[in-house]
This record gives structure tokens, C-alpha cells and sequence, in this order.
């Protein structure tokens, strides 16, 4: 753990969270919200056999395709009882299951009564509360959001790699022009530095969540998180605020670029090489 993520405990959090900072919380167990009770054994008597879209991944790591902001593999319905069996009992796969920012509120109202907003979520800016199930070695991709993030681990422990706005150069993402310019190819544990070189200069904060921690996300910063076993969790996204878009330049670094893509592609089409009729 370095300087760049602030531990607290559940009696130093925040009123809200408005920095441009991560920050870890080590919750009490005796004041934990409700949801934070959920196991596997719990959401199948919840949820039942009601039909949820889950994403396949042939190695673990659910990449997205630029050109369509979709995930790369097959989705699919499956009943949620079945969904559970396949990522219980299938650890060594070859074809991984993930359900992935399933809305709680659209797909699993019932679950609604047991979700005790946190305090430190603006409710007014909230937009998604997400439901996350997956197995051991799932991998999302190395990507940022430009919503505030509020991540609670419920079952199992994630690993996850965070890397602050100022080091985009170095996480090569796919082209602002593309229908994802927040999502990277790179795979922080094993990047291919033939590929993306300079990925080796980047220093990423990696943190493990365990069961009952909290982890809050600002706008912007890179993250991949990993499954280290099933996992249940739950998080909350709400609307950035004014001064997080402009907060260690993130934006002008993207206004930059794309403005330096604009001018390259308007001399190559509009303005005649030298020597040229």
C-alpha cells in the first residue's frame, strides 16, 4: 500500500466523498449495512431462477471491443441458481463467468429493502447501484469511470490495481475516437511489454479488499480488479463533481490529444504536401 489511497476506519469517514484521492475503508463489524450480510447460499433464495444476462470470458479477463463498447466474448441468459452452480463448481475452467454492473434497482428489486445507502454517497447524484457475481479468476479490464465509485466487498477478497489520471500516457488506451477510450488492452499482471513498453514505468496501487471493506474510486483513475475467489459485491456510482474534471488535468490531457488528432488528420486530408499541384 502506498501514500496514494487513504486508509480509515468507519468512525473517520467522510461526510461525502468529493476528492480526487482513493480512499479504503476498514469497516466495524457491528455497524456494516445490512447487504453486507449476502453469501452465495443468500442470493440464491433471494434471486432464485429469475433470468440474468451474464458475460463469458475464454481466459478470465473480460475484454471490450473499442469499435462497439461491448464486451469482447458471448453473453448470455441463465437462470441465477444455475449461474451460481456453473462458478461453483467449475474453479479450473476454461470459460468464465461473470455478472457484471447488473442494476439492483431495474433487475432485483426485492434486494432494494436490504440496501442502506451510505451516508457518503450523494444520493442526489446517484445514478446505478450494481450488483457483481463472479468466480475466482475473472479479470476485468484495465479501464477508469468518470462517475464516483463506491465499491463494497461482500464475499471473497479482489485484488486491484489502481493507477492515478496523470499516468494515461503510460496505460496505452484505445483511441478517443474509438466508442471506448476508457478502456486499455493491457493486462496489469502479465502486459506484454513488446506491445506496450512504456507500461513498465507505470506504478500502480494495489490493494487486496477483504469481505466488509470498502474501497471509493474517483473519477478517472485506471483500475483492473481481479477475482482472487468468488466474489459477491455491491457498488455505487454518483455524478462527478465540477472540480473533479479538471483535478490533475485529466481532461485537458484528453482535449489535448484528441485536439492533436483533429489537426494531424486535417493536414493530411485537407492541406497539399509541398510540391504538390
Amino acid at each position: 500500500m502506498n501514500q496514494e489511497v487513504d486508509i480509515v476506519t468507519s468512525e473517520l469517514i467522510p461526510e461525502k466523498f468529493t476528492s480526487n484521492v482513493p480512499v479504503m475503508i476498514k469497516q466495524d463489524m457491528g455497524q456494516r449495512p445490512r447487504f453486507f450480510d449476502w453469501d452465495p447460499g443468500q442470493l440464491r433464495e433471494k434471486i432464485g431462477d429469475k433470468l440474468v444476462l451474464v458475460d463469458h470470458s475464454h481466459d478470465g479477463l473480460f475484454r471490450v471491443d473499442p469499435d462497439a463498447a461491448t464486451y469482447e466474448d458471448k453473453m448470455e441468459k441463465l437462470p441465477f441458481n444455475r449461474f451460481l452452480d456453473k462458478i461453483s463448481h467449475n474453479p479450473a475452467t476454461r470459460d468464465y463467468l461473470y455478472l457484471i454492473h447488473s442494476s439492483i434497482p431495474g433487475h432485483y428489486p426485492e434486494l432494494m429493502k436490504e440496501i442502506d445507502i451510505p451516508h457518503y454517497v450523494d444520493q442526489e447524484r446517484l445514478r446505478h447501484i450494481n450488483l457483481w457475481v463472479g468466480q475466482a479468476g475473472n479479470v476485468s479490464p484495465l479501464h477508469f469511470d468518470t462517475n464516483n465509485n463506491v465499491l463494497c466487498e461482500i464475499y471473497g477478497r479482489k485484488k486491484i490495481f489502481i493507477y492515478p489520471p496523470n499516468q494515461m500516457s503510460l496505460l496505452y488506451p484505445y483511441s478517443c475516437f474509438s466508442r471506448a477510450p476508457y478502456v486499455s488492452p493491457v493486462r496489469a499482471t502479465e502486459p506484454d511489454l513488446d506491445k506496450y513498453p512504456k507500461f513498465s514505468q507505470a506504478k500502480p496501487v494495489e490493494i487486496i479488499l477483504h469481505p466488509g471493506d470498502i474501497l471509493y474510486i474517483p473519477p478517472f483513475w485506471w483500475h483492473q480488479v481481479y477475482n482472487l475467489d468468488l466474489t459477491i459485491s455491491v457498488n455505487f456510482w454518483w455524478r462527478l463533481y465540477r472540480h473533479q474534471c479538471w483535478q490533475r488535468s485529466y481532461a485537458r490531457i484528453v482535449i489535448y490529444r484528441l485536439y492533436n488528432r483533429c489537426m494531424d488528420f486535417f493536414k493530411r486530408s485537407v492541406i497539399p504536401e509541398q510540391g504538390s499541384n
